[in-house]
């Protein structure tokens, strides 16, 4: 029989290895920056009376980072705060709306940022950002009466044959 004293050691292992992979450092601004599954990770071994030391040891962060996310849970704020990240294309912005103007495909827009500013920008990219800056056509349907109004597509169907006749 296991004691639940090593289930919980085990679990909490388990724990730690699961989490300890999605470390996110973000070097912007020089701070080091945890995704959300560490803060849950430091609040539920906090939460079985681990020590910062212990948790420090365990997750490999420094105790300061520890103390840190332990203070914002204290103060109720278990996200971390977010990073806005701003897109390659912000500082672009104006240039590619002007090829909006001028009709240009989302395509040639990105072949234009490739060759004429040398940004190293996928095409996706490009094409989410025009998406975004473009606005929708909007579609009104016509509401006539039945009969009063007729719509006609043209178009060349071919010739058409009823028993072996044109």
């Amino acid at each position: 029989m296991i004691a639940f004293g090593t289930i919980v050691e085990k679990g909490i292992k388990q724990l730690v290895e699961q989490f300890f992979n999605h470390v996110l450092l973000n070097h912007n601004e020089g701070q080091l920056m945890y995704k959300i599954d560490m803060w849950y990770t430091v609040k539920t071994l906090l939460d079985r009376g681990k020590s910062l030391r212990c948790i420090s040891q365990e997750l490999g962060i420094s105790r300061k980072t520890v103390t840190k996310i332990r203070d914002e849970i204290k103060k109720g704020n278990i996200q971390p705060p977010e990073t806005k990240k701003g897109g390659i294309l912000d500082d672009c912005s104006d240039f590619i709306l002007s090829l909006c103007e001028k009709q240009l495909t989302s395509v040639l827009i990105h072949r234009k940022l490739v060759q004429e500013k040398g940004l190293k920008v996928s095409y996706p990219t490009v094409l989410r950002f025009v998406n975004s800056i473009k606005q929708s056509e909007v579609y009104v349907p016509v509401e006539v009466p039945p009969a009063e109004e007729a719509q006609v597509d043209f178009g060349y169907l071919g010739e058409f044959y009823k028993d072996g006749k044109k």
